[in-house]
């Protein structure tokens, strides 16, 4: 996709991010979040043990919600009846083609040629932006000419997925529209799935992402497990916990009239979890079914997974701050709902600066020279041991429902590099946190290999 704000294209993921500016940003971060309060504790001659204490909670708290949801994810959801027939249903694939016009035809290929079809009539629509023609659009010419059931859409003057998705919508006639990314390669039997759902009361189905370059490199294995994580573990416990989901962006399955009451917000830098928000707060009812799968591709290169990742933490932070309200406000969720959005949103953004502050202790403590009782190093200790052993235990729930069998240097990566890596994301929530406040708000491309 293209820049929302600017209307320019940036192919070079840190090109406005180099890395010195990457480490003022982290560091001026530090500063406020750390520094400030630790000069506020020393200057005062405050005992900062308490603080110790109250970020070990937090992390505590963290944990032991890890392992609830990962509990709560061995347990099925209630199946829903068969319905008779399923109706008239439209893909949307979106595209921004100059960045993925290596991958569309295989894409398109595949929903054309594998995913089962409805009795009824349906059709393929890929809506894409590009700022001319392309070689790839000949192709494509002579592919909707031997597919009746295919069409283009070319959304001159978009600049967004957002403005893609609404064009499509637009004209869509499915009663059901399945939207998709480039690179997403649905089950065959997806169609069928989603609609034993959206017959049953359900306004959206999002059904699970899996990696399919899952062995490419550390980067690929990485995501592929924490990919497995989020959508085999976090989004179905969400579900059966709170009888809710979050649209994704992709692998989702709407009824139209309900995709037709909502707008994709070309100003988000996460349309998907900004209209997800929205949706819920206005009584659509939605529901993550595992066992729907499309396999997509991990990020090519660090700066690839860096450039997705600010996005969206800056996206997810937004989001956060415009629409937390509405959702309390909302008659259509119960107060378990409310607080379970809660932990999924604002609780997110706390923890990023609360799990900051034991470095703010751990300074004061070592310059005020702050005894530790044997019983509150005994308690630290055994914080710092739960901590570790959560993400071994939660890393055995991941393989135990997996989608597919990894090699297991793809576990062991993941184990290894798994603080290291929830470390890096938080970095990269500090740099999405100082964006977010300057008005820096670029659209990058996430190139494509």
């Amino acid at each position: 996709m293209q820049i929302v704000q600017n209307r320019r294209l940036i192919f070079s993921p840190l090109r406005s991010q180099r890395i010195p500016a990457i480490a003022r940003k982290i560091f001026l971060m530090l500063v406020i979040l750390v520094g400030l309060p630790s000069l506020f504790c020393i200057a005062l001659n405050v005992n900062t043990l308490w603080l110790h204490y109250g970020v070990s909670a937090a992390y505590l708290l963290t944990c032991g919600c890890i392992i609830a949801e990962s509990l709560t994810a061995t347990r099925s959801l209630q199946e829903p009846s068969v319905p008779t027939t399923v109706p008239r249903v439209t893909f949307i694939v979106v595209a921004y083609l100059p960045n993925e016009q290596d991958l569309i035809l295989q894409t398109l290929g595949h929903i054309l040629n594998r995913v089962r079809k409805p009795d009824a009539p349906w059709e393929l629509i890929l809506a894409y932006n590009s700022p001319t023609r392309l070689p790839i659009n000949e192709q494509l010419n002579q592919l909707a000419a031997s597919h009746p059931n295919f069409r283009q859409l070319w959304v001159k003057g978009s600049h967004s997925k957002a403005e893609n998705l609404n064009a499509a919508v637009r004209t869509a006639r499915g009663d059901m529209i399945c939207l998709l990314d480039a690179d997403h390669w649905p089950d065959v039997d997806c169609v069928a799935q989603a609609w034993r759902w959206l017959s049953n009361g359900y306004d959206v189905v999002q059904g699970r992402c899996v990696v399919r370059n899952h062995s490419s490199g550390i980067i690929s294995r990485l995501v592929s497990i924490e990919f497995e994580a989020i959508y085999g573990l976090f989004h179905h416990a969400r579900s059966v916990i709170a009888q809710t989901a979050i649209f994704g962006g992709s692998n989702a399955y709407w009824r139209a009239d309900a995709l037709r009451r909502m707008h994709f917000n070309r100003d988000r830098l996460t349309e998907d979890i900004d209209v997800s928000v929205r949706a819920v707060a206005r009584g659509i009812r939605f529901i993550h079914d595992r066992t729907i799968v499309s396999t997509e591709m991990a990020p090519a290169s660090f700066k690839a997974l860096f450039t997705q990742r600010k996005r969206w933490a800056q996206g997810w932070l937004e989001v956060t701050l415009l629409h937390q309200l509405r959702l309390w406000r909302s008659r259509h969720l119960t107060l378990w709902q409310k607080l379970y959005w809660t932990y999924t949103l604002s609780y997110r953004e706390v923890f990023t600066i609360l799990s900051l502050q034991v470095y703010t202790a751990l300074l004061t403590q070592l310059l005020l020279d702050i005894q530790i009782t044997p019983t509150s190093r005994l308690f630290l200790w055994v914080t710092s041991a739960v901590c570790l052993a959560t993400g071994i235990i939660h890393t055995l729930f991941i393989q135990r429902y997996q989608a597919q069998r990894y090699p297991l240097a793809n576990y062991v990566l993941y184990v290894g590099l798994h603080w290291l890596f929830v470390t890096w994301k938080g970095l990269v929530s500090l740099i999405a946190w100082y964006d977010h406040v300057t008005r820096k708000r670029d659209w990058v491309v996430t190139p494509r290999q």
